[in-house]
C-alpha cells in the first residue's frame, strides 16, 4: 500500500542535501547527494576542564546509501573539503527505500 510520505527522503536531499564525495575505507571516491549536520558540543579535556568540540551527523536515503556502499570507518568530504569518518550507523524504522539513514561522524584529520 503506498504511502503520503513514499519519496520523502529524496525530496529532503533535493531541498536540503549537497554532493558529497564519499571515500570508501576500501579505496576510491564517488560523489553522492546527503546532508552533513556539524555542531558544537561541549567536553572535558584531559585536566576536566570544558572545552568545545564539533560532532556531525550525515543524512541519507537508505537506497542512495545502499548503492554506495556506504560503512562504518568510510569518510566522507563536503564542500568546503571538511573530512569525517563515518563513526556510527543509525538505520530507520521505516521500510521505504528512500528512508533516511543517519550516520554518525568524527572529523578526521
Amino acid at each position: 500500500m503506498a504511502s503520503p510520505f513514499d519519496g520523502m527522503g529524496q525530496v529532503l536531499m533535493g531541498v536540503l542535501g549537497a554532493t558529497i564525495t564519499h571515500l570508501p575505507a576500501a579505496g576510491g571516491s564517488a560523489q553522492i547527494n546527503g546532508h552533513i549536520r556539524r555542531y558544537r558540543i561541549g567536553v572535558l579535556d584531559g585536566e576536566d576542564r570544558a572545552v568545545l568540540a564539533y560532532e556531525g551527523t550525515l543524512r541519507l536515503p537508505r537506497d542512495t546509501a545502499s548503492a554506495a556502499g556506504v560503512a562504518v570507518g568510510d569518510r566522507v568530504q563536503d564542500a568546503t573539503g571538511r573530512t569525517y569518518k563515518i563513526a556510527n550507523k543509525h538505520d530507520s524504522a521505516s521500510i521505504g527505500n528512500d528512508a533516511l539513514i543517519v550516520y554518525d561522524l568524527e572529523e578526521a584529520d
